[in-house]
Order: C-alpha cells, then structure tokens, then sequence
C-alpha cells in the first residue's frame, strides 16, 4: 500500500515539474522528491507504531482478599474483589460447586446447606480470562506473610516492614474500582504517607520474585 502511494506520489511529482518547464532538472527534482517522500512515510510509520503502543491493553487481572462472605441468611459474592486490565466491558460467571449461579460482578445468593467452593471466571472483550477458586485463595492467604502492614485501619499513614530488608519492592495502593491511587519503590521498612479519603483500599507489593495483597481501610 505505501509502495504504490509512492510511486503515484513521484509520478505525480515529475509531472508536475515536466509541465513546469524544469525538465533539465529533472534528475534532481526526482532525488528530492524521493527524500521527501521518505520522510512523509517514515512519519506514517512512526505514527501508525506510536498508536499501537498506546491502544495495547494492560493483562487482565482479577484482585481479591476473599471471594466471600456469610451472614445469617446470605452469601455476598464479590464485594472485595477488584478487575483491572484488559478490555472493558467484562464479563463475569460465578459457580458454586460447578453450578452457574451469576453473571455480575457482585451476588448476593441464599445462604445453601452445604458447598465446597466458589469460582468466579472474568472475560474480557478480547477474550482474555482469568479466574479465581475460594480453596485456592483460602491457601494462598493461610501462607505466613512476608511483610507487616500496620496500623489497620490506619488515618494518615501505614508502615511496611518487608522480612528481607534488601530487596526493592513495589508498592501499590488500588481504591474500591481498581484505580492506582498511590504507588512507590520501598526497600526495608518504609512508612508511607497516605492522604487518602475514607474507604476500602487494597495494597500490592511486588516484585520479580514476590507479590503479596492486603486489605486496608483508611478512616
């Protein structure tokens, strides 16, 4: 496609230059033309790249401390979970035991007799996916925690005490909707000014070997 503007642009060019009377120049004008040209499709291409890169969606992520919890009469499903990433709009399946029971993000259910489990399955429009077991996620958040995050529920500011000192991580704060509202490079024990308003957030603190999340509300 841009070879054959190219040649209908230089053809164009010539032309031009031949009913102009610049025939003797003709040689040069086509070298010049011909630069031309290669910066306006140089430009294109870098344009066309630079839009990629911007329209290429984030990985998909689902985030939560618990799938679940009970009352007395009901299941809540999903109030702590958070998705990120990917392509909106998503779309959510909640089983218990293998049974669909929802397709929303939030569910509140009859409280059954019995059940193993629930699992929510996340989809976005490119059909990415990921899912998350409560089994599962009951024994990634039994393991004994790597890091200390107090006071919870905080006002001002939370301290980070990493059990290895010398290491970097990074830290960071999602709200209730998955919107990083804070993040920074700790290394050792790190007190963190948190001007936040009232609410639930989330805290994520990573690195290439290691990725932990807590639950903490401000006041």
């Amino acid at each position: 496609m841009r070879q054959n503007l190219f040649i209908i642009l230089q053809k164009f060019f010539i032309k031009e230059t031949k009913f102009m009377n610049f025939q003797k120049h003709k040689q040069f004008d086509k070298i010049l033309i011909s630069i031309i040209l290669f910066f306006i499709l140089f430009s294109l291409k870098s344009q066309t790249y630079v839009k990629v890169m911007i329209d290429q969606a984030e990985k998909l992520e689902v985030i939560a401390d618990e799938l679940f919890y009970e009352t007395n009469n009901s299941i809540i499903l999903g109030e702590d979970v958070i998705v990120q990433g990917g392509t909106t709009p998503y779309q959510y399946s909640w089983f218990m035991d293998y049974s669909h029971i929802g397709n929303s993000l939030y569910l509140e259910i009859p409280k059954p007799n019995s059940y193993s489990f629930f699992e929510l399955n996340v989809s976005d429009e490119q059909n990415c996916s990921q899912k998350l077991n409560s089994n599962t996620l009951n024994i990634i958040n039994n393991n004994i925690s790597k890091i200390e995050i107090f006071p919870n529920p905080t006002q001002d500011y939370i301290t980070i005490i990493p059990k290895n000192n010398n290491v970097f991580y990074n830290v960071f704060v999602f709200n209730n909707i998955g919107n990083i509202v804070h993040h920074e490079v700790i290394i050792g024990k790190t007190i963190l000014n948190v001007n936040l308003a009232s609410g639930l957030y989330f805290i994520e603190i990573e690195n290439d070997n290691f990725s932990e999340f807590s639950k903490i509300i401000v006041l």
